[in-house]
């Protein structure tokens, strides 16, 4: 083994060793701007691809280059297992017990052994354990939980953000975005994905009308729009006729179950869903952003993993060209995320990654232990292939179809076959298209502590500080709402109406922002007629009834007059609405309002007229009794003249 290498420089990475003879080997020394060209890790459970992607985001870190990391199994919550002094009573928290009773030891036996265990396995390697504390101090490390407080929560359910100017002014990239979003977001209520749906026209017309006005999109604002949206027309139909308003509704109500399930709260709160900060901190420092996702059912995992691509594509297209690496982006299970003959909504943004991706300095990473379900044609734009043992002949195969396809090094497909079936754990063979050669190497000793799948307790107690900063942040932010006028996007939503209830807002002076309240207007035109006494007299009635979202049915005796019509169509944009009471939005409920309103009046409702039996006077239609009682006098004592 060689005594003497100088690695320790950026932009190189050190990921293992290769075998000059069966007593010596030599460091393997790969260029980090090589991963803008992306890599895939191939290898079935137990060949060492864990291993061999956290070397590679340890160097990263080391190297001051973030890393944002979808984690589906738990795996890769390791990287915060970094132990600079190498203490047994370092691991002892982290060593299974069953482990130890297996091995007749001590908990405190088993910690000191696998210390030992560690210490060996790096100063074995080129490496001195210095490197330990290098790596935990160059990066700040975080584990997010999305839909969960276990780690760090991350905020992706409050708004969908409208995107940039560069991807506004991209239609492909903006039809894209948005139709991978759509798909996802359909999938969390077990709608089938089809772009032709009506379901999904009508969402995508709903979200291009805000993004083309540079509006952000909240979940809550989504599902008013699907009962009342922003347009007259889809395409050259009335929005009745390409979809009905009881089935609009049907969906509507469908999508409310993501707001009405109590765990909704934990897709709201927390950190944002911001690329830029999910990358650096405020001082500079890289970070090591992890997603861990392994406790989300498949089609919650789908709907993140789709958001998430979705905003790197974003964040990547406002980001300037650059040959160096500037950022990883590295999926632990491409499984069922980036499959051959099906198109699910994480496919699009991932494919547009590996595409345009290199421009931008952002490599990928995707590791799987399914090649059979990986698109090779897509994988096409892979430059380094790492591929470690394999279980099946067909696995083989279709690796070996899948390097022919990328890049232009010749090889001998019997001697690559041979090569695969003899493979040891932790060996891999590498074909880096900026090489000439296919390389044989043993992954090297990773500096954080291989634990194997991190709980949601293990991440509870690594993120402990984290959460308890980021929720007490929150409450802050509450405080200061309820002590400031709130602006719109913390605001009520404006209530979902039936489509026959017209809304009319009244708005008294000029502020900041309004808070809605709303009021039930009932208005009629009353026509009294009587030809015997020449009436024809009509009159017109408005009245308005405050609503309160407790009450179960309107209350005619609390009726007013309305005072003031200056009514506008418009709304503002700085206004919140207060909720209205769930009878109002039913449709057969606001029929019913009618007649009840109609009878009211009609029983009601009356012309008052005034008589004097014994003159025979009626008062006229429009003849209060003060005037009728004059006229009345003026008959009774006016001396009456005889004309001859």
């Amino acid at each position: 083994m060689s005594s003497t290498f100088d690695y320790e420089k950026l932009k190189l990475f050190f990921i293992g060793k290769e075998k000059i003879n069966e007593e010596e080997s030599i460091p393997v020394i790969y260029k980090n701007k090589h991963l803008t060209t992306h890599a895939a890790i191939i290898g079935m459970t137990g060949s060492g691809k864990t291993g061999l992607g956290i070397s590679l985001l340890e160097e990263a870190a080391i190297d001051n280059i973030p890393s944002i990391i979808i984690d589906p199994k738990g795996d890769m919550g390791n990287l915060l297992l970094t132990f600079p002094e190498l203490r047994g009573s370092d691991f002892e928290p982290w060593v299974e017990e069953q482990d130890a009773i297996n091995n007749n030891m001590t908990k405190s036996e088993l910690a000191q052994k696998t210390a030992s265990i560690w210490e060996n396995g790096i100063t074995g390697d080129f490496q001195k354990k210095e490197r330990i504390a290098k790596l935990k101090n160059s990066a700040d490390f975080t584990i997010y939980t999305p839909g969960s407080t276990s780690g760090v929560p991350i905020s992706i359910l409050q708004t969908f953000k409208a995107p940039s100017k560069e991807v506004l002014e991209d239609s492909d990239i903006l039809n894209q975005l948005v139709s991978s979003t759509v798909s996802s977001l359909l999938s969390l209520v077990e709608i089938k994905d089809n772009s032709s749906s009506k379901e999904h026209i009508l969402i995508t017309s709903i979200f291009m009308n805000y993004y083309t006005q540079g509006k952000d999109l909240n979940i809550e604002e989504l599902i008013s729009c699907i009962v009342t949206p922003p347009f007259k027309k889809i395409g050259v139909f009335d929005i009745e006729t390409f979809f009905a308003q009881d089935d609009r509704l049907k969906l509507a109500l469908k999508l409310n179950t993501i707001i009405a399930n109590p765990s909704f709260k934990s897709w709201i709160e927390g950190e944002p869903l911001d690329i830029s900060n999910l990358l650096y901190d405020e001082n500079g420092k890289a970070r090591v952003s992890i997603f861990s996702i392994s406790h989300l059912n498949d089609s919650q995992r789908m709907f993140f993993v789709s958001l998430l691509l979705n905003q790197m594509v974003a964040w990547m297209r406002r980001q300037e060209g650059t040959s160096s690496l500037k950022a990883l982006l590295y999926m632990d299970e491409i499984f069922g995320y980036f499959p051959p003959s099906k198109n699910p909504p994480s496919k699009q943004p991932m494919l547009t990654l590996l595409k345009q991706a290199r421009s931008f300095g952002v490599g990928v990473i995707l590791s799987t232990q399914n090649p059979v379900d990986l698109d090779y044609k897509g994988l096409a734009n892979i430059g380094t292939w790492f591929i470690g043992r394999l279980q099946t002949k067909q696995d083989k195969e279709k690796v070996i179809d899948g390097l022919a396809t990328s890049g232009n090094i010749k090889f001998d497909r019997k001697e690559l076959m041979n090569l695969l079936s003899n493979l040891d754990k932790r060996n891999f063979i590498m074909k880096n298209i900026h090489e000439d050669t296919i390389k044989v190497f043993k992954t090297r000793w990773v500096l954080s502590y291989l634990k194997g799948p991190i709980s949601k307790d293990d991440i509870k107690k690594l993120m402990a500080d984290k959460i308890a900063k980021v929720l007490n942040k929150e409450k802050v932010a509450i405080t200061t709402k309820i002590r400031q006028p709130q602006p719109i996007s913390d605001s009520f939503s404006k209530p979902i109406l039936p489509n026959d209830l017209e809304e009319s807002f009244n708005y008294i002076s000029q502020r900041d922002n309004y808070q809605m309240q709303a009021y039930l207007l009932a208005s009629c035109e009353l026509n009294f007629f009587n030809a015997s006494k020449k009436i024809d007299m009509k009159k017109s009635i408005t009245q308005k009834i405050y609503l309160d979202e407790t009450d179960s049915n309107v209350n005619w005796d609390d009726k007013e007059d309305l005072d003031n019509n200056d009514f506008s169509k418009k709304e503002r944009s700085n206004c919140s609405f207060y909720n209205v009471p769930t009878f109002i939005q039913n449709a057969r409920e606001f029929k019913s309002l009618k007649r009840e309103f109609t009878n009211l009046i009609y029983q009601n409702d009356k012309l008052t007229l005034h008589t004097i039996s014994s003159l025979k006077l009626t008062s006229k239609q429009n003849e209060n009794l003060v005037d009728f009682k004059t006229v009345s006098y003026t008959h009774l004592t006016l001396p009456t003249k005889r004309i001859v």
